[in-house]
């Protein structure tokens, strides 16, 4: 039987009350998704068991982590880029 893990379903509210009302607030946990893959996997874990608009704000703060990588170049011997 697995454990609920309460304090980190709590936490998880919290920062969905801060997120719905604060722009500022969700640009900053977007950011702290993308950067730390750890939390935005706790985040994903957690978010079918909160509420549907809870579900709606997290989805709001999910990274779009496509963007950033580069496609267009490989590494070629020793190590250096070669375009296409």
């Amino acid at each position: 039987m697995a454990a609920i893990p309460t304090g980190l379903i709590l936490m998880v509210v919290g920062l969905t009350l801060l997120i719905a009302s604060s722009p500022t607030v969700a640009a900053h946990a977007r950011l702290l998704r993308r950067r730390n893959g750890g939390l935005d996997a706790q985040l994903n874990r957690a978010e079918p068991y909160l509420p549907k608009q809870m579900q709606k704000v997290l989805a709001k703060t999910k990274p779009n982590r496509n963007t950033s990588k580069r496609t267009d170049f490989t590494a070629g011997p020793g190590g250096q880029p070669e375009t296409f």
